[in-house]
């Protein structure tokens, strides 16, 4: 008799235990995909923003007035259009090492930062130029920079 009761109680518990599980279960998978559904569009990745979102980072971080925003904008909407396929073609490159693919990623981009360093004034240049070697990691290392785009402020 005082067996089942014990075994009565247990299985209560159980119950009960096993109904927290499942409502904490679908609440972390809720949760889950409400923060995908506001992940940044692109897939948030660095470089892969629009140029806009560049644009408004760099108006952000290096104090663009509107005609220089007016100007960046448009080096990198015309940059995107012509190195958009060398882009894809060298991300899908499996033959190259990480280094290598940075350094032509470099390559391709750097017409498009000598134009914006162009647009901006000695102060921005300076900044820009140190937002560069933060996002490729210091002198040289580190992940895939040079997107044109700017890092976060400090």
């Amino acid at each position: 008799m005082c067996n089942s009761r014990v075994f009565a109680v247990f299985l209560l518990r159980m119950k009960t235990l096993n109904t927290y599980l499942c409502t904490a279960t679908v609440a972390l998978l809720g949760l889950t995909t409400i923060s995908l559904a506001q992940a940044p569009a692109g897939g948030g990745g660095r470089g892969r923003m629009s140029p806009e979102e560049r644009v408004k980072q760099m108006k952000e971080s290096l104090g663009l007035n509107d005609e220089q925003v007016t100007k960046i904008k448009a080096i990198m909407e015309k940059s995107q259009a012509s190195n958009q396929e060398k882009m894809q073609a060298l991300r899908a490159d499996t033959a190259l090492s990480q280094e290598d693919r940075r350094k032509k990623m470099q390559e391709i981009m750097k017409p498009m930062n000598d134009e914006i360093q162009a647009v901006l004034t000695p102060e921005q240049q300076t900044k820009f130029k140190e937002q560069q070697e933060r996002r490729r990691g210091g002198a040289g290392g580190g992940a895939a920079g040079g997107a044109g785009g700017a890092a976060p402020a400090k």
